[in-house]
């Protein structure tokens, strides 16, 4: 994977954050709360979510009956083999998720890598991750 130079999202999404700070700038939080840790909680999306495809990256999106949306990964070791790339990626779609959270309904997403995603810089993995976010923002679901 090749390295690329960290982009400051906030520039490039419209909105604002849940906060605002002392300096002007907008505040998005990412606490544990915010974070799938469970492995009940990725079987309960696996089981009954909705799929959301792209090329190298595959959403799993299910509703959390909570008042904030959550986040998890999984980046299989078999696909992008070496740790320090694992993390690279995961901290951009960590980045791309806090940035987005405030457009985004109470629902769980597990975010799963596909066969392509070695082969991406960090700006791809971010212009990759930033449209499904629009996708998962852009679903109804139904009232159960």
């Amino acid at each position: 994977m090749q390295k690329a130079a960290l982009v400051y999202l906030p520039n490039l999404i419209e909105g604002g954050g849940r906060e605002e700070g002392d300096s002007g700038e907008c505040h998005f939080p990412f606490p544990t709360s915010f974070r799938l840790l469970r492995p009940s909680q990725y079987r309960a999306l696996f089981k009954g979510g909705k799929r959301i495809n792209s090329k190298g990256l595959t959403l799993i999106v299910k509703p959390n009956g909570l008042q904030t949306p959550r986040l998890g990964m999984t980046i299989p070791k078999r696909l992008v083999k070496r740790a320090v790339d694992r993390n690279a990626i995961k901290r951009r779609i960590r980045e791309s998720f806090r940035l987005y959270q405030h457009k985004l309904d109470a629902v769980d997403v597990v975010v799963m890598a596909n066969s392509g995603i070695s082969k991406l810089t960090n700006l791809q993995v971010s212009e990759l991750i930033n449209p499904l976010w629009q996708k998962v923002a852009k679903i109804k679901w139904e009232d159960s």
